[in-house]
């Protein structure tokens, strides 16, 4: 039977033959407590735990001489017979130690996951919270509160309702950033990735509306047949350029998570493994 068992450095080795760890046992390489695994064992267990290998492992080998026949009155007996002790060659090699390349790449991959991952949390729950203390401003106190000075702004009833509830829609996608249970179970699209970025781009196309400047009609129509770049760009909003540029940062971050989730997954279902982890 071969068995694939777990170095002193933590890597997985083999398979191996029953026999060839038996030698080993017997130098020191391995040890009864070594992790090993087989064809037909549910999970790993220690070497002294699998009786047929344990067995084999502890198994002595019968003296050479142990079967000879005493000798007879003048004949010579045969003195070159090696105990058993000194049967096998004593620079019988330890175990290949090395690093499986897909298990390095798999870690490097995980950690590049895992460092992609917490950037997209941050990014998301900064552009959340962002979001819902700009349109809370605007709805307490008015746009005028976050707008350019230059520029005139609008401040209707039915604006503030709209930024009321962009205001709790940041703060909902907020609490499903940081995994609130009750939020991600009763507003379910929210625990999903692409179900945030849906939401945050929602979001940042109301945002827009809110970045340029708005100019009564008579003065758009004298400056429409001189039109420059220069003057447009002071009187942008400056504020809500900010939050917009944040929520969809958000927005492309969580697409390539939840990208990155999918090829994972599919990685996963092609190369899945037979071993128990």
């Amino acid at each position: 039977m071969q068995y694939l068992f777990v170095d002193f450095e933590g890597e997985k080795q083999g398979p191996w033959p029953a026999s060839q760890l038996k030698d080993w046992f017997a130098y020191g390489h391995l040890t009864e407590s070594t992790m090993v695994w087989a064809d037909g064992m549910q999970d790993w267990a220690p070497l002294m735990e699998v009786e047929p290998l344990y067995a084999l492992c502890k198994e002595k080998d019968a003296p050479a001489s142990a079967a000879a026949a005493p000798a007879a009155k003048g004949v010579p007996v045969a003195t070159s017979a090696t105990p058993a002790s000194k049967s096998k060659a004593t620079d019988l090699p330890p175990p290949v130690v090395f690093i499986h390349d897909s298990d390095a790449f798999e870690e490097a991959a995980a950690k590049k996951y895992e460092r992609r991952r917490l950037i997209a949390k941050w990014s998301n729950c900064l552009a959340a919270a962002v979001l819902a203390a700009t349109a809370g401003i605007v709805t307490v106190v008015g746009p005028a509160a976050l707008a350019n000075p230059r520029c005139p702004t609008n401040d209707t009833s039915f604006e503030r309702v709209v930024f009321c509830w962009l205001s709790v829609f940041g703060l909902v996608m907020l609490l499903a950033e940081l995994s609130v249970s009750c939020i991600r179970t009763y507003v379910h699209f929210l625990a999903y990735r692409t179900g945030r970025a849906a939401t945050m781009i929602y979001c940042a196309t109301i945002i827009a509306t809110k970045m340029l400047c708005e100019k009564p009609s008579d003065e758009t129509l004298a400056e429409a047949a001189h039109f420059n770049f220069r003057p447009l760009f002071k009187e942008l909003h400056w504020k809500f350029i900010g939050v917009f540029a944040l929520l969809v940062l958000a927005s492309v971050l969580n697409i390539n998570l939840a990208a990155a989730d999918a090829e994972n997954l599919e990685t996963a279902a092609r190369s899945k493994r037979k071993l128990p982890k």
